[in-house]
């Protein structure tokens, strides 16, 4: 994988999100969260694509 820390930082949050999901009462990931997971995945990942441009 040629961005393994964008990888490991998305990973983390994920964890973190889900994490605080379950802490609120709710067995699986809402809609909202898991929209949210995703937009910053691809941010991560275009951010992680331009460092190394």
């Amino acid at each position: 994988m040629k961005y393994p820390s964008v990888f490991l930082s998305v990973v983390f949050v994920w964890l973190v999100v889900d994490s605080v999901a379950i802490t609120m009462g709710r067995s699986s990931l809402t809609y909202e969260l898991y929209v949210a997971a995703i937009v910053f995945s691809v941010v991560m990942f275009l951010i992680g694509f331009w460092r190394n441009k």
